[in-house]
């Protein structure tokens, strides 16, 4: 309520006195800045300290975990502090999201949600998109509720004629800011400019993803038999490097290479494969320098995919090769953990099977192609061979058929012979 003392109340009198020069407003802003600063001050319960190297330093929290801080004067120091403060939520200890947050600030806290939801393999690669697309552009440092429909838009058609883009690139590119305008959007900060964006982008300026040629994505016939006997050879000249016999056995089985050095003997049943591990490489993500740090390879107890969990027909080919893996592995003690190819006391890599496969295409003069090359000569087999779209579907562990038909079956002839088999049918048409 205002107060009137002889006539005048206390809004007339401040009135008075700030046109008059009475009152120093500078004094009182720098008054009230002070005391707001010693009250973020007195929240902050670490201490402050000069280090050896002259810098002073203190720790942040947030969660569970303290950031150090470090400036070369305290001043700055504290002017840090508080403004840490400022957006900090005590009830959850961690810091508030600003409403002027850009991309770029956003990106490392959308990647720590996305480090919880996602498998890391996945996630690293989120972050090598971000790098070669995002980090450092002008379009990261605007705070995200300033970013119009058109300056998105004009941002994604850049980006689509400098990478020249196909569909899948784009998605996967464009899955960073799709997801990081969602994010923003559920704490409140901004609308989903992304989300309303995103419709009015060209699709039509993306480059058609034209089909490989099958020279380059499956063994012929005749390179698949060069390199299964090759790889017997070897066997047959040294019985004890049970190594060189994955490689038929990919022929056979169509299996992912991660899938085949996972397999244990547990796996084998009288007629079917049981395919539910997989190699992978591990990561860690060091918060401190926002990088990814590979760990190494392990087995997991899951496939790529929900879908590759499956049971894959166990022919008598294939058994073969497992009783000559078996019989070697007994001979010669080899033994880790029930794998199937364990050559001396360790399971073997993807790597080594990949790296031996294109020695060996070298050795019998074909051009090299990886053992991915191999599943899909085996699929492509299956359905040229007649077997149902359906179990073809399922035993190569696929989540739908569109993958089936567009990614892995290809014609498992030559182009000569291909057309050879046009002229075969048209011939004696024109009399």
């Amino acid at each position: 309520m205002v107060q009137e003392i002889s006539g005048y109340n206390e809004s007339e009198m401040l009135k008075y006195a700030l046109t008059r020069g009475m009152i120093d407003l500078n004094a009182v802003q720098e008054q009230m800045i002070n005391e707001q600063k010693q009250h973020y001050l007195g929240q902050h319960k670490y201490k402050i300290f000069q280090d050896k190297d002259g810098r002073w330093k203190t720790t942040l929290p947030n969660k569970d975990k303290r950031r150090l801080v470090a400036k070369k004067n305290l001043e700055d120091l504290e002017n840090t502090i508080v403004e840490f403060y400022k957006d900090f939520d005590f009830e959850t200890n961690t810091p508030r999201l600003s409403k002027d947050i850009t991309l770029e600030e956003l990106y490392p806290i959308w990647l720590q949600s996305r480090l919880l939801e996602s498998k890391m393999v996945t996630v690293k690669r989120n972050d090598q998109e971000w790098r070669r697309y995002y980090q450092g552009t002008n379009i990261t440092k605007i705070p995200m509720r300033l970013l119009t429909i058109n300056q998105l838009k004009d941002w994604a058609h850049d980006l689509i004629n400098k990478n020249e883009f196909n569909k899948r690139d784009y998605y996967d590119m464009a899955l960073i800011i799709k997801k990081c305008f969602e994010f923003a959007a559920d704490e409140g900060i901004c609308e989903n400019t992304w989300g309303i964006a995103k419709t009015k982008v060209n699709t039509k300026k993306l480059k058609k993803m034209k089909k490989k040629e099958n020279d380059t994505e499956i063994y012929f016939f005749d390179e698949k038999a060069k390199l299964i006997a090759h790889a017997l050879k070897r066997y047959a000249e040294k019985p004890w490097n049970i190594g060189v016999l994955a490689i038929p056995f990919l022929f056979l089985s169509g299996m992912r290479i991660s899938e085949v050095v996972a397999l244990k003997y547990s796996n084998l049943c009288d007629n079917e494969i049981h395919v539910d591990e997989a190699e992978i490489n591990t990561y860690m993500y060091d918060e401190n320098k926002a990088e990814f740090k590979y760990l190494g390879k392990t087995v997991e107890n899951h496939t790529k995919s929900e879908a590759g969990i499956r049971t894959i027909p166990y022919t008598s080919d294939a058994k073969k090769i497992i009783g000559l893996v078996k019989k070697a592995s007994i001979q010669y003690n080899y033994c880790d953990n029930d794998y199937v190819f364990c050559p001396a006391s360790k399971r073997l890599t993807s790597n080594s099977i990949d790296k031996l496969l294109y020695r060996y295409c070298e050795e019998v003069g074909i051009s090299r192609k990886s053992a991915h090359k191999i599943r899909k000569t085996y699929i492509s087999q299956l359905i040229i061979g007649g077997i149902d779209l359906d179990t073809v579907c399922r035993v190569s562990g696929h989540v739908d058929l569109k993958t089936t038909l567009q990614s892995y079956l290809y014609s498992l002839d030559r182009k000569t012979e291909t057309y050879s088999k046009f002229e075969d049918i048209f011939q004696n048409t024109i009399l």
